[in-house]
């Protein structure tokens, strides 16, 4: 499995938080974007058969809140992966802080 892009992540907010956000990072002086955070907006499915389409809005606060937690993702990870190696004893009790912390781990590393 490929590593994550290396450095602080943090959120860049474009045309003064109008727009969408963007996770980035700086590696070897550039700036590097990691993710684009789509803004507020409402979004729906069309239904070819007529059906009721589903729908959802976005508001600003909701997609700042995004882009923030996928800019603390790889802090996230270290945290864990310290957490495990400090408190997994290998005694067999999977405890279920222990086993969501194996699985969140799992699925950033698949």
């Amino acid at each position: 499995m490929a590593k994550h892009t290396q450095g602080e992540w943090g959120v860049a907010t474009i045309d003064g938080g109008a727009a969408d956000d963007e996770v980035v990072t700086t590696v070897n002086g550039c700036m590097v974007n990691i993710a684009a955070v789509f803004g507020a907006g409402e979004y729906s499915e069309a239904r070819p058969d007529g059906k009721d389409e589903p729908h959802y809005e976005v508001s600003r606060e909701e997609s700042e809140a995004n882009a923030k937690l996928i800019a603390a993702a790889p802090d996230l990870l270290y945290a864990l992966q310290d957490m495990l190696r400090r408190f997994d004893c290998g005694n067999n009790r999977d405890y279920d802080c222990i086993v969501a912390a194996r699985a969140a781990i799992k699925k950033a590393e698949k």
